[in-house]
């Protein structure tokens, strides 16, 4: 809880710079909202529902051995949502993968934008790790960007952002 900021000046800091500001540039640029993850999408809620499953099971576990409320868990889900989940998402598969995708192959977009992912955390992994940056950079690509890889298939194959994101905000309180 210390390596991140919870501030609400931070939230609204984050929507703009990764949700915002790309969206209006990509949109002045031609792009469609369906093409950004912002359409209807195939399948999404059948993915959430297996890729949050054990997560699932833990915060129940966590609410009937007291050691949690649905209050707090309500609060941390939304709270992360609007903070990372839902605009990290938009910026590296809806906004970063989808550009990718349109000079190199899906593998190649795919692989970029998670170890792009990976790189964009570097400083809370190296703070993570007392400071080394090779650690840091190291637990990042071995972390991050299996996160990254992850919920960029999940983008493709669904084609909205809803799936990633509410996986990724699961991630995070997991």
């Amino acid at each position: 809880p210390n390596l991140v900021d919870h501030s609400p000046g931070t939230n609204a800091v984050n929507f703009a710079g990764y949700f915002l500001i790309p969206l209006i540039l990509l949109l002045l640029l031609g792009a469609r909202l369906p093409e950004l993850g912002l359409g209807k999408g195939h399948r999404v809620w059948r993915v959430v529902a297996f890729w949050v499953s054990i997560p699932v099971i833990f915060f129940i576990i966590n609410i009937l051995n007291g050691s949690t409320t649905l209050i707090q868990l309500a609060r941390m889900f939304f709270g992360n949502l609007l903070r990372n989940g839902f605009s990290e998402e938009f910026l590296f598969r809806g906004a970063l993968q989808t550009r990718l995708k349109q000079w190199v192959s899906s593998d190649w977009a795919l692989v970029i934008q998670a170890l792009a992912f990976a790189v964009w955390h570097l400083g809370t992994d190296t703070q993570f790790m007392g400071g080394d940056v090779l650690q840091g950079l190291a637990l990042g690509i071995a972390s991050h960007s299996m996160l990254g890889l992850a919920l960029g298939v999940v983008f493709q194959r669904t084609r909205n952002l809803i799936a990633p994101s509410i996986i990724h905000v699961a991630n995070n309180m997991f």
